[in-house]
């Protein structure tokens, strides 16, 4: 797996842990986890597309309990 501080913020020069140590850090891993799996996918690394895995995790977590 690449380096957090490789991976760039698509249309960017900021590295994806920049956004990552700005987000609450009860919710760091979660992010990481969809950063990844953006890189898995193909998918750009921004803002929209983490989102939406955050928060396709979150309501499988919730399916889940």
């Amino acid at each position: 797996m690449p380096d957090l501080q490789q991976i760039k913020m698509t249309g960017t020069e900021l590295p994806v842990s920049f956004f990552i140590k700005a987000q609450a850090p009860e919710n760091r891993e979660i992010v990481t986890e969809a950063v990844y799996e953006c890189l898995r996918r193909g998918w750009p690394v921004n803002r929209m597309e983490i989102g939406y895995l955050v928060r396709e995790k979150h309501r499988k977590q919730l399916a889940n309990s």
